[in-house]
């Protein structure tokens, strides 16, 4: 499971989101990450940008909006403090 703790405007069309897991996570900037939101059916692909501590449980992410996403609309639109994935 996730959390987004953080998600600021970098632009009007892309947002540096900060996902919080409940593991630590290994990984090298540049991977792709697999993630959906809870209560839709398809899973996005993200790259990490950066990790906060590798081996960490917090990593990055900058998201370009895509008009009429089901993923992106929603990070554009809502409320996302605390969201669970």
């Amino acid at each position: 499971m996730a959390l987004i703790p953080e998600c600021e405007d970098r632009t009007h069309v892309i947002k540096k989101v900060v996902y919080s897991f409940n593991l630590p996570i290994n990984y090298v900037a540049g991977q792709y990450f697999h993630i959906r939101w809870h209560r839709l059916s398809d899973w996005r692909n993200y790259p990490f940008a950066r990790g906060l501590a590798q081996g960490g449980s917090r990593i990055v992410s900058f998201v370009r909006k895509v008009p009429g996403g089901a993923f992106t609309e929603r990070l554009f639109t809502d409320d996302l403090h605390e969201l669970r994935l």
